[in-house]
């Protein structure tokens, strides 16, 4: 019998839906490199330092079927997009990598010129109307979506909030009655990334995912209908609640150096009561407890959040996610074509069962139990009130950790880092003659 898992409630600012069917049928068969085109020896692979086990496996297991060798150039995750950028600025391409499939990051490195298209590759129509929710520029897809939807939440210690008397928070204005609550214990309320810096993004956010569960707030500021640092904007408002937290003592004590693997040591050891972080690098989490599966689900929690409710903000992150530079050179570019495909279609089954998650396309079988958390998670996307993350479809909004970080650190107030945002929204929508701009 074949299953059906769909999901077609994520409201993108294109006014399209995201639905992933995943369907029992036979897989695709990989296609072959045509004969005139010697086999290379070599590609170079440019991925997440952070990226799943199952993806570094999938680069072993290529290797050994191919006899073709992966230059892997880890890129650190802590500041992955802005280390990516400068390479790819300098005129560095590798042949495949991990990168963002939703707009406002992909227009940065111009895929339309720098990417080798994959539309005809035969994982497209395996993925249901995943590739129609804003992931096509012009009409072609240019990324490989492998792994299931990432999720932004929070993450709380159980015993922790058990220990107090503290409800799990359904709303991110509830940390303020958990920081109460934690004073004079030694526990941080909340554990903030600084030195990974891109964590700092995900707390306005959040905020602003109730305003935008049908994609109209973050239509009409990609549209340049409304500004993020309009005066009463939710974006705006959150910046605000975050500074009041802040001086309210709610997080901790290192929030400015901080990182964000250091933030589930923390909450593991209990010495902050939660972290605010995605779903996808839940394995992070699992490594810091020794891999022990059980121990993370005995005392990590995660809930969907947003200013007052519980809304669950979907990413389509880079890991997992490739793309095929263009390199000038035929075979190699062959070559990542015959990877990616590969990936898809004859080795996705056995990358699906080592991801422990989901699939997105049809002809592979999910787990058939997962973890507490992996539960959770799947229980929220399929379940659950979704939206897309307020900047996957905003040019110009794809990494505004900078800002924040100036903001954490009191270098510039929330009307200005509003204002800073807005003003790259504006400039990279004008770049690429969006409606509206």
């Amino acid at each position: 019998m074949k299953n059906r898992y769909s999901k077609a409630a994520i409201a993108a600012s294109v006014s399209t839906l995201v639905g992933l069917s995943l369907v029992g049928c036979a897989p695709q068969t990989s296609t072959e490199t045509p004969e005139t085109l010697e086999t290379p020896e070599t590609l170079t692979v440019w991925y997440n330092s952070a990226t799943l086990e199952a993806v570094t496996d999938a680069f072993s297991a290529w290797e050994e079927e191919t006899g073709i060798k992966l230059e892997l150039v880890a890129i650190p995750s802590d500041d992955f997009v802005n280390a990516t950028l400068t390479r790819w600025a300098t005129g560095e391409r590798p042949d495949l990598m991990e990168w963002y499939p939703a707009q406002s990051l992909a227009l940065q490195v111009d895929p339309t010129n720098t990417m080798q298209p994959l539309t005809d590759l035969p994982f497209v129509e395996r993925a249901g109307e995943l590739y129609d929710s804003g992931l096509k520029i012009n009409d072609e897809v240019y990324v490989a979506v492998t792994t299931f939807p990432a999720q932004f939440g929070l993450y709380y210690n159980k015993e922790v909030l058990e220990a107090e008397g503290i409800a799990v928070p359904t709303g991110l204005k509830d940390l303020t009655g958990v920081c109460d609550a934690l004073s004079g214990t030694g526990v941080a309320t909340i554990y903030e990334s600084g030195g990974s810096e891109w964590p700092l993004q995900v707390f306005p956010m959040l905020y602003t995912a109730d305003s935008n569960v049908d994609g109209s707030y973050a239509g009409a500021v990609a549209t340049n209908e409304a500004a993020i640092d309009d005066v009463d904007s939710p974006f705006l408002e959150g910046l605000n609640f975050y500074k009041e937290l802040q001086a309210g003592g709610c997080f901790n004590s290192d929030a400015t150096t901080g990182t964000f693997e250091n933030a589930f040591q923390a909450l593991l050891d209990g010495t902050v009561a939660t972290t605010l972080l995605q779903s996808d690098v839940s394995e992070v989490l699992v490594a810091a407890a020794g891999g022990d599966r059980d121990l993370v689900d005995e005392r990590i929690g995660w809930v969907p959040i947003a200013s007052e409710a519980p809304v669950s903000s979907v990413f389509l992150n880079t890991i997992g996610a490739f793309y095929a530079p263009k390199t000038g050179n035929e075979a190699r570019e062959q070559a990542a074509l015959d990877f990616i495909d590969w990936l898809t279609s004859v080795h996705y089954q056995e990358f699906v069962d080592a991801t422990a998650q989901p699939p997105v396309l049809d002809g592979a079988e999910g787990p058939t139990e997962l973890s507490a958390l992996n539960a959770i998670f799947a229980d929220s996307f399929y379940n659950g009130k979704t939206t897309l993350l307020l900047n996957s479809n905003i040019a110009g909004m794809g990494s505004f950790g900078t800002e924040m970080n100036k903001l954490l650190n009191d270098q510039s107030t929330p009307e200005e880092t509003a204002r800073a945002i807005q003003a790259q929204i504006g400039q990279a929508s004008v770049a690429a003659g969006l409606p509206g701009w």
